[in-house]
């Protein structure tokens, strides 16, 4: 699959990237994750993206993926971010998917 973030250099989907032998399994994850994390906070759904990060999960041998559970640079998320019941939440959901 092709990824939603290339940053300008091509990404073609024949071409095997490390990781990609989880690909099935890395967007079943994610996206078990994300309605979770939507139905616990109740944020805003920015669906499910797929970036190549030539540095985060490089040399994973199993399905992974990255989670954010919002930005620093957004004041609002930021505030949401400092409350502890919130980042609570966004463990226990995390914790729940992946029973």
């Amino acid at each position: 699959m092709a990824s939603t973030l290339t940053r300008g250099y091509d990404d073609p989907v024949w071409e095997i990237y490390a990781g990609n032998q989880y690909d099935a399994q890395n967007l079943q994850l994610a996206v078990s994750l994300h309605n979770a994390l939507l139905h616990a906070t109740g944020e805003e759904d920015r669906s499910v993206r797929r970036a190549r990060f030539m540095g985060v999960l490089t040399g994973q041998h199993r399905p992974a993926i990255l989670i954010e559970g919002g930005y620093l640079s957004n004041p609002q998320q930021a505030r949401r971010i400092e409350d502890p019941e919130f980042r609570q939440k966004l463990a226990e959901a995390v914790a729940g998917a992946l029973k």
